[in-house]
């Protein structure tokens, strides 16, 4: 999975902190963009998105060379606020995907009918 464009191992939120396990550097760890965060499928498909989250620390485990960045919600609620807007946003465009595809489906069984109406008329 990918986080911003950084290989991802897991994440998980509690209450107000997201947690996310990286294979980078700390220093890349913390450069990171928090104010939007898309987690990814390795496809590039959206599964999660977070908004208004501040970097709050981020810890190297050298057993395993992973580091850990643990964000927290901004605390006046705005945060809050823009990450619900996020996650509707991620499965409106999921949604229109899907409608998407289902109009184009529709549309080459329009042309194949088409064609067929045609060769039968002449």
């Amino acid at each position: 999975m990918q986080v911003n464009g950084i290989t991802a191992y897991d994440y998980h939120t509690s209450g107000t902190e997201l947690a996310i396990v990286l294979s980078c550097t700390v220093e890349q760890a913390l450069a990171m963009d928090t104010s939007k965060i898309e987690i990814k499928t390795d496809q590039g498909s959206i599964v999660e998105t977070f908004a208004g989250y501040a970097k709050k620390s981020a810890t190297l485990d050298i057993s395993t060379n992973c580091v850990t960045l643990l964000c927290q919600l901004d605390q006046n609620g705005t945060g809050a606020a823009v990450n619900r807007l996020a996650q509707d946003l991620a499965k409106a465009r999921s949604h229109n995907a899907s409608l998407q595809l289902q109009l184009e489906e529709q549309a080459a069984a329009i042309a194949e009918l088409t064609t067929l109406v045609k060769n039968t008329v002449l």
